[in-house]
């Protein structure tokens, strides 16, 4: 039988690192289907053929027939040192915390958080078109903000710590908001409407297109707090600076170092203020990753979208491993770092009413 390589998800090109974890097979398509969600979709985009689905039982003789090892993969495995021999951590789940709240009328959508020096976090939710801000202690929303498009980021101020930038998709601007009570102050201007943000360390970064010929171009662009642009890096005129759907941004304490996802390529770049691109990091572990984050020592936790996980990088783009990958993760949002508990936040399932709150802790150590 001629398989279109089983390790990937027919549907949407997820990463099957454990064939026998396959939902379905398509014995007409030759590929398997990784979860019920892709597999509602496969017919839809492939009218022309008349599927026929393996499940259960007929699935686990295709594999069998296919002489697929089914044993989970090396690379895979959680209890491993960290490339550069610190120990590796793993997230274990410590509690969840509704975030819906009574003038939603979607369920929650949360592309992005942040997480306050107060302990208290704001989640950016896009179906909702809103930003939240909840005590976690407490569990209840303090502030609500209602924006005319969905945000599709935000970031802490580097030079106040009340106030947070936010992008709003559609909009050529950056909203400065207020922690207190989350009213917009005041905008800055930016030439293209973007998609990420962060702070550097004499401004605000953000990922944006710009219209200079008929298709456009992305680029980031460093830009001081009124809005002038002080550098603008284009793919082309940087070496290994590449864009293909480049959404969030994250930064170190000093704001020397910009981290970029590519949602189009799978991969992650470290990008230095003054000098370009430190790193790009691409694993075949790592499919469309949206929302990054920071600890407080410089590693970085990215989210992968489409592989269900959240990988551990170093400040160098060395991969120190997979913290969390098990169920429920599907589709997973935005996440946020609170660098004074050593916890972090993330919607492990898009589109639900809750952010789960993991702690990070060091796994047994081995020599890989």
């Amino acid at each position: 039988m001629n398989v279109k390589g089983f390790r990937f998800c027919g549907q949407c090109l997820d990463d099957i690192t454990e064939p026998n974890r396959a939902s379905a097979f398509c014995k007409e398509c030759k590929e398997f289907i990784c979860s019920d969600q892709c597999l509602k979709q496969h017919a839809k985009f492939k009218l022309t053929k008349t599927h026929a689905y393996l499940f259960d039982d007929d699935l686990k003789k295709v594999i069998k027939e296919l002489g697929i090892d089914t044993k989970p993969s090396s690379f895979s495995d959680p209890i491993l040192d960290g490339a550069d021999g610190t120990p590796y951590l793993q997230a274990n789940l410590r509690t969840e915390i509704n975030v819906r709240v009574k003038e939603d009328r979607e369920i929650c959508s949360i592309h992005a958080s942040i997480v306050l020096q107060n302990g208290c976090i704001v989640v950016a939710d896009l179906k909702n078109e809103s930003l939240k801000l909840f005590d976690t202690a407490e569990r209840n929303c303090k502030a609500f903000l209602k924006v005319n498009h969905g945000p599709r980021d935000i970031c802490i101020s580097n030079k106040d710590d009340n106030e947070i930038f936010l992008i709003e998709t559609g909009i050529k601007s950056i909203h400065v908001v207020n922690t207190d009570d989350l009213t917009i102050t005041r905008d800055i201007p930016t030439s293209g409407e973007c998609f990420g943000v962060c702070c550097w360390k004499e401004g605000v970064c953000v990922t944006t297109k710009i219209y200079n010929n008929y298709h456009g171009q992305y680029a980031i662009q460093l830009l001081n707090y009124s809005g002038r642009l002080m550098r603008n890096m284009i793919a082309s005129k940087y070496k290994n600076l590449e864009f293909n759907l480049p959404w969030y941004l994250c930064s170190d304490q000093a704001g020397q170092r910009v981290i970029m996802s590519d949602f189009g390529n799978h991969t992650v770049s470290g990008i230095d203020v003054d000098t370009g691109v430190l790193f790009v990091y691409k694993d075949s572990e790592l499919i469309r990753p949206v929302s990054l984050t920071m600890n407080g020592v410089g590693d970085i936790f990215v989210v992968g979208q489409r592989s269900h996980n959240i990988h551990h990088i170093s400040d160098f783009g060395v991969k120190k491993g997979i913290i969390y990958s098990e169920s429920p993760m599907e589709f997973p949002g935005g996440i946020a770092f609170d660098t004074i508990n050593n916890i972090f936040y993330v919607q492990c399932v898009g589109w639900s009413d809750s952010i789960q709150v993991f702690d990070l802790e060091p796994t047994m150590s081995s020599s890989i």
